[in-house]
């Protein structure tokens, strides 16, 4: 079900993607051909907030905030 903690989940993570990968680039050797991985990284951003964080949202207060950020660490990585 669309809630606004998921779609906040998904807009936070998709936009941190976006942040990092901008990071990344610039440490590769120039003849790098990146592809799609800027796209990639911000669609897996929405879809991990969308589907593992934001279901998790207002379990508990602190404890619940680490598991849940902890749990889409894991997820993430998992699939990229």
């Amino acid at each position: 079900m669309p809630t606004g903690a998921r779609l906040m989940a998904a807009i936070s993570l998709a936009v941190l993607a976006f942040v990092l990968s901008g990071m990344v680039v610039p440490l590769m050797p120039e003849s790098t051909d990146f592809g799609y991985f800027l796209p990639l990284n911000v669609f897996l951003g929405l879809v991990v907030g969308w589907r593992v964080m934001g279901k998790r949202v207002g379990v508990a207060l602190v404890v619940g905030a680490v598991i849940a950020g902890l749990l889409t660490e894991f997820a993430f990585n998992r699939w990229s």
